[in-house]
């Protein structure tokens, strides 16, 4: 009995002492998770203000660079022929892009928090 009684001791011993541990791994996991997608974002945010600006001769290296990165981080594969178009030609804006999402949500918004 007083060997089931130690080992239940060491057990509940380790399982406060494990938890924590734990805790701690998994949160620095996924922090590390976070901040590798916001440098991501930062990245691809780089990338497409460079592919914004006309393509001029001298940042092709540039231009080069961006379209990879926009590539590094597309969850949708790039062939060569669109790597090359997103270096040589200027993307843009869909013509809806510009519309909000849902037109009327500032008077939404406003009767809402007005009740």
């Amino acid at each position: 009995m007083k060997i089931f009684k130690k080992v239940n001791v060491m057990i509940q011993t380790l399982s406060v002492l494990a938890v924590p541990l734990l805790v701690a791994y998994f949160g620095a996991n996924m922090q590390r998770e976070v901040n590798n997608s916001r440098v991501g974002q930062e990245y691809v945010k780089l990338a497409i203000d460079i592919l914004r600006k006309p393509p001029a001769a001298n940042e092709m290296a540039m231009r080069s660079w961006a379209a990879d990165i926009i590539i590094k981080y597309s969850p949708v594969g790039v062939s060569s022929e669109q790597r090359k178009l997103l270096m040589t030609s200027i993307p843009k804006p869909p013509p809806n892009a510009m519309q909000p999402i849902e037109p009327n949500l500032t008077e939404r918004l406003v009767n809402e928090l007005s009740e």
